[in-house]
């Protein structure tokens, strides 16, 4: 009884020895994955920071070439209205 007792307090100190490396080996994982996941996360604002000023950047261009475009029109209307006039001066 006392080798029964013996042995099956050997097999709780194997257990627990075990469950305690199991234990240290999940918590060093989880702090492995928590540190990729901050990494990650810091770069994916940065990359949302890169994007909302590249949009920023990207719709100030468009006004720009709206703009160009008004006042190319605008500078072609005043052209051939000029030629117009000056076409029905020489005829």
């Amino acid at each position: 009884m006392t080798s029964e007792i013996s042995r099956l307090n050997n097999v709780v100190s194997e257990t627990e020895r075990k469950a305690k490396q199991d234990h240290d080996n999940l918590t060093n994982q989880i702090s492995s994955l928590n540190s990729k996941i901050a990494s990650q996360t810091s770069e994916i604002n940065n990359l949302n920071t890169k994007i909302a000023t590249m949009t920023t950047e990207i719709k100030n261009l468009n006004n720009t070439i709206s703009e160009n475009q008004r006042k190319a029109q605008q500078d072609h209307d005043n052209l051939t209205n000029e030629n117009r006039k000056l076409s029905n001066e020489v005829s």
